[in-house]
C-alpha cells in the first residue's frame, strides 16, 4: 500500500466525535473540557489532512492524544475516598460471607462464598491505579450520581492503556495506522463517557424494545451502561422477556453488596406484570449467582415478591438460605402480611418464620394469624401442626406455658385480645383456626393435631372445643371433666362445660363419681393447716375448693365441711369468678393521705398528723416521702391558713424533709402572688433552719422515706429566698438575717458531701455551699439589695471562691464566671482587680481555662469585657473547641473589636482545618435574622476565608443560607464559590437548595443547585436538592437555555432519573 492509500484510508475510517458529545464534555468539565476539545480537533484536523503532509504527524496525533485524555482524567476534587470505600467495602462484605460460612459444613456453600471473595478482591486491581485515574472515578459518580459499573475495571484500564499509548507514541514514535487507531479508541472511550444523557437514554430505550436480542446486541447494551441509573432505563424500557434470556448469566446486572441502590427493581415493575415466569426465571438464575450474600438475596427477594405465585419458591428458598439475616425475615413478614390467607407460601415462610429468632411479638402474632385465617380443608391439618410445634417449642420456656394460660380462663378471650408475648400470640393463632376449621374437619383429625401440644395447653384447648361444639355429647363431655378434676385447675371453659352436663339433666351419679375424682376429703383438723401450707395437701384442698363451687352443694359429701370452711374464710366461689381474667396489677408509691385530706383538717392536727405517720410492716406503697409531696401542694393550694403561722407550723412538722417541703409549697405561692406573705414570720422558718436545731429522726427503713441532715432544708430555704427576690417581695427587717443565713450556708463544711458530676455549674447547683453562692448573686441581680451588709457578704464569698482549688475550684468558679454581668453591675471594678487570680491562678492554668470556658458557656450574651481583656485566652479556647469559643471570637469581629480581625482567624484556620466548619455553622447561626452593616462584615470575613484558599473543609458555611440578611446575590455566589471548594457537601444544603431555587434564575443559580445536586453532604441532600433543580429549571428562559450551566444541571438531573425537564 502507498502513502496515497494510507492517507485515503485514515480519512475514511477516522471515528470522530459528534458535536453534541464535544460540547457535553466541554459542559461538564468546563476548561479542562475545552483544552480536551482543542486537542480532539488537532488530531482529527491531522488525520484529515493526512499524516504525511506533516512532521512526524503520527506523533502529533499521540501528543494531542495524551494531552486531551490527560485534561480529562484530571478531576481536582479529591473525591477518590469515596470511591475506594465503594471498592473495599464489598470486599469486606464478602469476606464476612465467607468466614460466617466456614463452620456450616456445607462444603458446597463454602466453596460458592470463596469464590465470591476471590471474585470481590480482583475487583481491588482499580485501586492499584494512579490517584488521577481514582479521581477519573470519582467525576463519573460527579456526573452520574452512583459508581460507575464500568468503572471497576475495563473503562478505567481502557483510558489508562490509551493515555499510555499515546506517551509512548510522544516519546518513541508511532506509526499511522497506530495513530489511527488510538484515535478511534480514545473516541469511542470518550463518546461512551460523555454521550449527552437524553441520547443515551434514547439508545437504551430503542435497544430494549428489540424482541429478539444477539450476543452483538449485549455488547452494544453493556458499552452503554456507565450507571445504575442507565440500567434502571434499560429495563423499565423492555418490551419483551426475550432479553431476560440474554441477560440471566451476566453479572453486570447482580444487586450490589455495598448498600448503593440496585436498578433490578424495574423489570419487576414494569415487565413482571405482563410477563412474571420470564421475570421470576431472571431472578432465579441470578439468586444461584448471589445465594451467599444476605445483602444480595434481600434485593432479589424485594424485586421478586410482587411477581405472584410463580415466584413463591424462589422466596421461600431465599428465606431458607437467610433465616438468620434480620432483613429478609422483615420483607419475608410483610410479604406474608400482603398476600392471602389461604396461599401456600403463607404456611411455608410461617413454618420458617415462627421459628424463635427474638422477632416482635406483633409480628409473631400477625403471621400465626394470618396462618389461621387460611385455614382450609386441605391444608388445616398442616397449618394447625405447624402452631402446634410452635406452641410447645415457646411452652419451652419456664413458667411461660402456665401464665398464659392462666391470663385467659375462657380461651375466647384470646379473639382479638392484645396479646403480651409470643406464646398468648400462637394460643391465639391456634385457637382461631380451630375455629375457622371447625366445619372442614372431624374431631379425629383435629386430636391428632392437638397431640402435639404440651399436656397443659391440649386440656384446656380439649375443654374450650367441647364447650364451643353444639354437637359434643354428654359422654364425652363427662369424660373430660373427670380427666380434668383429677389433674389440673378449673378454668372458665370448664364451667362452660360444667353448665352444658348440666342442661342435660345428669344422673346424681354422675355428679358423685365427678366428686369422687377429687380424692378423698382432709380430716377437719388438717384443713387449717393445709389453707396456709404448701404441698400436695395444700393443693388438692385449693383444687378441690375451685372445682367444688361449680358442682351441685348435694353432691360434696365428704368434701362439703372443707370446702364451707374455706368459703367461709375465702368466699364463696360463684361462676363470674371464673370467667374474670386476671389483671396486671401496677402501682407507684402513694401517700397515706390526700391533699384534700389535709386542707380538711386543722393546720395544727395537720402538721401534728404528718409528723407521726409512720408506715406499717409490710406496707410497700405508701410512704413519708409522698406525704411529703402532698404537703407541700396542700400548703401551695391554701397558703392563707398554712402560712398564717408559719414558724409554729414548721415546728409542730418537726423533720427537715417536711418543713423543706412546707417551704417550697411556700415558694409556690409566693410566686403565684395569690396572699399577701408575713415576711419576717417566714423568713423565721429560715432562721430555725440555719440552725439545725436537732437531729433528724429516722423516718423509715430506706434513705429514701427521710431526709438525714437539714442540707435539704437549707436548700428549700435558698429557693425561697430568691423566689422571695425574683417577686420584689423584699426581705422585710430580716435583710441582714437572710445575708447571715446565706454566708453561713456557703461555708457548711458539709455541703459539699456526695455530690459530683462532669459540669462544674451542674454540679455547683446540686450543693449547698455553691449554691448559697448562686443565690447571693441572683439576689443582686434580681433585687439590687446591695447594702453594706450584702456587699460584705458577697465580697467574703467571693474570695472564697477565688481561694478554692482544683476541682473545687473550678465548681465555684463556674457560679463567678456565670454571673460576671452582675459582679461587674455591683462592683464595677472587681473584674479588673481579680483577672489574674481569674484568669491565670498561680501553679494552676487549668483551673483558669476552666473559669473563662465557664464564662463562655453560661452567659447568654458575650461579654465585651472578656472579648477586649482576655482575648488570647478566648483565641486559645476557640482553637481547644470550647463551646461557644468561636460564637465570642466572631463576636468579637462583628464589634470590630481589636484582636478579631480577619488575619486573626485566619490564623486560627490555618493553626487548626478542623475549626473552619464549625466556625462557618457559627457564622450562620450568629447572622441569623439580623439586618444591618453586620451582614457586610459577615460576608467580607467569608469572602476572605475563601479567597485564602485553605483547601478546608468549608461545609459549616452551608448555614449561612439562613442569614436572610445576606443579599441573595453575594450569598448565592459566595456560597457557589465554597461549595466548588468543598468536595464533602455543604451543611444543610436541603436550605441551601432551597434559598437557591426560590431566587430568580441565573446561571449563578443554576451553577449552584449544581453542585448541590452533585455533591451532596448525604444521600438524601442530594434527592432535596435534585427536586428543588428540577422547579428551578422548569422555570428557566431565554438565553438561560443555551448556557453550560443550564445543560450541566439538565444533564446531572437526567442522569439521576429525574426526566421531567
Amino acid at each position: 500500500m502507498d502513502v496515497s492509500d494510507i492517507r485515503h484510508s485514515l480519512h475514511v475510517e477516522a471515528d470522530h466525535l459528534e458535536a453534541e458529545v464535544i460540547r457535553h464534555l466541554v459542559d461538564e468539565l468546563g476548561p479542562r473540557g475545552q483544552r480536551a476539545a482543542q486537542h480532539l480537533a488537532t488530531a482529527r484536523s491531522l488525520l484529515a489532512d493526512g499524516l504525511d503532509r506533516h512532521l512526524r504527524g503520527a506523533d502529533l496525533v499521540a501528543f494531542s492524544l495524551r494531552e486531551a485524555t490527560t485534561s480529562i482524567i484530571e478531576i481536582p476534587r479529591g473525591s477518590a475516598r469515596g470511591q475506594t470505600r465503594s471498592v473495599v467495602t464489598p470486599v469486606l462484605a464478602a469476606y464476612e460471607t465467607y468466614q460466617a460460612n466456614l463452620g456450616s459444613g456445607n462444603a458446597e456453600v463454602q466453596g460458592i462464598s470463596l469464590a465470591a471473595l476471590l471474585e470481590r478482591v480482583a475487583e481491588l486491581e482499580v485501586l492499584r491505579v494512579s490517584w488521577v485515574e481514582r479521581d477519573l472515578i470519582a467525576g463519573l459518580v460527579e456526573r452520574t450520581g452512583a459508581v460507575a459499573f464500568a468503572a471497576r475495571a475495563e473503562l478505567v484500564r481502557e483510558i489508562q492503556d490509551l493515555r499510555d499509548t499515546a506517551n509512548f507514541g510522544v516519546h518513541d514514535g508511532i506509526s499511522a495506522e497506530q495513530a489511527l487507531s488510538a484515535y478511534n479508541r480514545t473516541t469511542a472511550v470518550l463518546r461512551r463517557l460523555f454521550m449527552r444523557p437524553v441520547d443515551r437514554n434514547e439508545q437504551l430505550e430503542r435497544l430494549a424494545a428489540i424482541e429478539a436480542p444477539t450476543p452483538n446486541y449485549l455488547a452494544t447494551l453493556r458499552r452503554l451502561l456507565i450507571s445504575p441509573e442507565h440500567m434502571r432505563t434499560f429495563l423499565r424500557s423492555l418490551t419483551t422477556s426475550e432479553w431476560f434470556e440474554s441477560l440471566g448469566d451476566d453479572a453486570l446486572f447482580d444487586p450490589p453488596v455495598d448498600g448503593t441502590a440496585w436498578a433490578g427493581y424495574a423489570p419487576a415493575e414494569s415487565r413482571g406484570a405482563a410477563d412474571p415466569a420470564g421475570t421470576v426465571v431472571w431472578f432465579s438464575r441470578m439468586y444461584q449467582r448471589c445465594r451467599t450474600s444476605s445483602l444480595q438475596a434481600a434485593h432479589i427477594f424485594r424485586a421478586a415478591h410482587g411477581l405472584g405465585e410463580s415466584a413463591d419458591d424462589l422466596l421461600v428458598q431465599i428465606v431458607t438460605d437467610h433465616l438468620g439475616s434480620s432483613a429478609i425475615r422483615e420483607q419475608a413478614w410483610a410479604f406474608v402480611a400482603g398476600v392471602d390467607a389461604d396461599r401456600f407460601v403463607v404456611e411455608r415462610l410461617a413454618d420458617l418464620l415462627l421459628n424463635d429468632h427474638d422477632d416482635a411479638d406483633w409480628q409473631v402474632a400477625e403471621i400465626a394469624a394470618k396462618l389461621a385465617a387460611g385455614v382450609t380443608t386441605e391444608n388445616g391439618h398442616r397449618r394447625l401442626t405447624i402452631l402446634a410445634h410452635e406452641i410447645r417449642h415457646a411452652a419451652g420456656k419456664p413458667y411461660a406455658l402456665q401464665f398464659a394460660l392462666d391470663a385467659y380462663p375462657c380461651l375466647d378471650d384470646l379473639a382479638g385480645a392484645d396479646h403480651p408475648d409470643r406464646l398468648s400470640a400462637l394460643l391465639a393463632a391456634f385457637i382461631a383456626g380451630v375455629s375457622h376449621g371447625s366445619d372442614v374437619f372431624g374431631r379425629g383429625s383435629l386430636d391428632e393435631v392437638m397431640a402435639a401440644l404440651p399436656p397443659a395447653a391440649r386440656d384446656r384447648i380439649r375443654a374450650w372445643t367441647l364447650a364451643t361444639d353444639p354437637q359434643s355429647d354428654q359422654a364425652e363431655i363427662q369424660r373430660e371433666l373427670a380427666h380434668a378434676i383429677a389433674t389440673r385447675e378449673r378454668s372458665g371453659d370448664d364451667a362452660h362445660l360444667v353448665a352444658k352436663l348440666t342442661a342435660g339433666g345428669p344422673d346424681v351419679g354422675v355428679w358423685d363419681t365427678l366428686v369422687d375424682r377429687l380424692g378423698p376429703a382432709p380430716e377437719a383438723e388438717s384443713v387449717v393447716a393445709a389453707t396456709v401450707g404448701a404441698g400436695e395437701d395444700a393443693n388438692r384442698l385449693w383444687r378441690a375448693y375451685r372445682w367444688l363451687g361449680l358442682i351441685p352443694a348435694a353432691s360434696h359429701r365428704a368434701w362439703s365441711a372443707p370446702f364451707e370452711w374455706t368459703s367461709s374464710q375465702f368466699g364463696r366461689p360463684d361462676v363470674d369468678s371464673y370467667m374474670r381474667r386476671r389483671g396486671v396489677e401496677v402501682w407507684t408509691g402513694q401517700s397515706p393521705l390526700s391533699v384534700d385530706e389535709l386542707l380538711a383538717l386543722d393546720v395544727n392536727e395537720a402538721a401534728k398528723l404528718v409528723r407521726r405517720w409512720r408506715r406499717e410492716p409490710g406496707d410497700h406503697r405508701t410512704g413519708t416521702r409522698e406525704l411529703a409531696r402532698v404537703l407541700e401542694q396542700a400548703v401551695a393550694t391554701a397558703p392563707e391558713r398554712w402560712l398564717a403561722a408559719p414558724g409554729e407550723t414548721a415546728r409542730r412538722l418537726h423533720e427537715p424533709m417536711y418543713i423543706a417541703h412546707f417551704l417550697r409549697g411556700a415558694a409556690i405561692a409566693i410566686k403565684a402572688g395569690t396572699i399577701p406573705v408575713d415576711v419576717d414570720e417566714l423568713l423565721g422558718v429560715v432562721e430555725l433552719i440555719g440552725t439545725a436545731p436537732w437531729v433528724p429522726e429516722p423516718l423509715g427503713e430506706r434513705d429514701w422515706d427521710f431526709d438525714s441532715t437539714w442540707l435539704p432544708a437549707q436548700a428549700a430555704a435558698l429557693d425561697l429566698i430568691e423566689s422571695l427576690a425574683d417577686c420584689s417581695v423584699g426581705y422585710g427587717t430580716r435583710v441582714d438575717d437572710v445575708w447571715a443565713f446565706i454566708d453561713a450556708a456557703a461555708r457548711d463544711p458539709f455541703a459539699r458531701a456526695g455530690i459530683t458530676g462532669d459540669d462544674p455549674l451542674t454540679v455547683a447547683l446540686n450543693r449547698s455551699d455553691t449554691r448559697a453562692l448562686w443565690t447571693a448573686l441572683q439576689v443582686v441581680r434580681r433585687n439590687e439589695q446591695r447594702g453594706p451588709v450584702a456587699m460584705q457578704v458577697l465580697e467574703g464569698l467571693l474570695a472564697l471562691g477565688l481561694a478554692a482549688a482544683g476541682q473545687d475550684g473550678a465548681i465555684w468558679r463556674a457560679v463567678i464566671a456565670a454571673h460576671f454581668r452582675v459582679t461587674v453591675a455591683a462592683r464595677p471594678d472587681w473584674l479588673d482587680a481579680n483577672q489574674d487570680a481569674l484568669f491565670e491562678p498561680e501553679n494552676d492554668p487549668e483551673l483558669g481555662r476552666s473559669t473563662l470556658e465557664s464564662a463562655l458557656k453560661w452567659n447568654p450574651q458575650p461579654l465585651p469585657w472578656i472579648l477586649r481583656h482576655r482575648r488570647r485566652e478566648v483565641l486559645a479556647a476557640a482553637r481547644r473547641g470550647a463551646e461557644d469559643g468561636l460564637e465570642y471570637v466572631l463576636v468579637g469581629h462583628l464589634w470590630q473589636l481589636d484582636g478579631y480581625g480577619a488575619q486573626e482567624i485566619l490564623a486560627l484556620l490555618r493553626a487548626d482545618s478542623g475549626i473552619t466548619p464549625r466556625l462557618g455553622e457559627s457564622l450562620g447561626r450568629l447572622l441569623r435574622g439580623v439586618d444591618g452593616e453586620v451582614n457586610d462584615l459577615g460576608v467580607s470575613l467569608w469572602e476572605q476565608i475563601l479567597d485564602a484558599e485553605l483547601g478546608h473543609d468549608m461545609s459549616g458555611f452551608g448555614w449561612l443560607a439562613e442569614a436572610c440578611g445576606i443579599a441573595d446575590g453575594a450569598w448565592c455566589r459566595l456560597t457557589l464559590r465554597t461549595a466548588r471548594a468543598t468536595p464533602t457537601g455543604l451543611d444543610w444544603s436541603s436550605r441551601v437548595a432551597e434559598r437557591a431555587a426560590a431566587m430568580t434564575a441565573s446561571e449563578t443559580t443554576l451553577a449552584l443547585l449544581d453542585e448541590l445536586v452533585r455533591h451532596p453532604r448525604r444521600p438524601w441532600d442530594g434527592y432535596r436538592a435534585a427536586e428543588h433543580a428540577l422547579t428551578h429549571l422548569s422555570a428557566a428562559r431565554g438565553p438561560l437555555l443555551e448556557t453550560p450551566e443550564y445543560r450541566r444541571l439538565h444533564a446531572a438531573l437526567v442522569e439521576r432519573g429525574l426526566t421531567g425537564v
